[in-house]
């Protein structure tokens, strides 16, 4: 018993001193529902996260806000095959990257530090050049010896082909949970099209003091974008 107690301390001791890539300390976060996403298209439920984002922010109490389709730690997300340009891979070689969407000011709000490169702005649309962020862990895969800034990568969720350009490169954060390995990962902005469905996100917000005393007026803030949307989870 002495020697079993004595090694899940020493599991947990290791897990606590893990680096998780965020700052934990001071974080609402809110899931939630848009069950007309199919019926109105993308865009229009894209447009109405960002703006849920836009209204926890300005909540008194809140530093910053932000979406994104899986938050880390959460066990959950999507991954795909990865395209690079100008490279081919042999059978099975082709390594999965799990794959997020998110609105500017995501890494900000999380206190994710961006290694080389540039964060998503507003100006990162539809319309606008495609772009990624992706994490420490793909660069040193697929770039050991190179800058990937400015390669061309793609999945299926961003369409055919490799279209999208790598614009900075963040620091890694576990998706699964802090006794699973970093696995490679991408970011999209929320804003330009994909094959992503915003059916289903999770809002973060940055708060001042005790996040859990938000939580009532950020239901209010997302039920003023979209008094129809249901709000799962609310948890530090």
């Amino acid at each position: 018993l002495v020697t079993g107690t004595g090694l899940m301390l020493r599991t947990l001791y290791t897990l606590y001193q893990r680096d998780v890539g965020i700052d934990v300390e001071r974080l609402l976060v809110l899931d939630v529902i848009l069950p007309d996403a199919r019926t109105r298209g993308r865009a229009a439920t894209a447009l109405d996260v960002a703006r849920m984002a836009e209204r926890l922010a300005s909540v008194p109490g809140a530093t910053g806000a932000a979406a994104i389709q899986s938050v880390p730690l959460a066990g959950g997300g999507a991954s795909a095959t990865l395209r690079v340009q100008g490279r081919s891979f042999g059978p099975n070689e082709a390594p999965d990257v799990a794959w997020r969407a998110v609105t500017p000011g995501y890494f900000e709000t999380v206190g994710a530090p961006i290694l080389r490169g540039r964060r998503f702005t507003e100006a990162d649309r539809d319309g606008a050049q495609p772009v990624t962020i992706i994490n420490d862990t793909l660069a040193r895969k697929l770039w050991p010896a190179a800058d990937p800034i400015g390669a061309r990568i793609g999945t299926g969720l961003d369409g055919d082909g490799a279209g999208v350009t790598v614009v900075g490169i963040m620091g890694d954060i576990p998706q699964e949970s802090l006794r699973s390995a970093v696995a490679p990962e991408m970011y999209r902005p929320l804003a330009q099209p994909s094959r992503f469905s915003t059916e289903a996100m999770s809002l973060v917000i940055r708060t001042d003091g005790e996040p859990a005393a938000l939580a009532s007026a950020a239901r209010e803030a997302v039920r003023q974008v979209h008094p129809q949307a249901p709000i799962g989870s609310v948890r530090t």
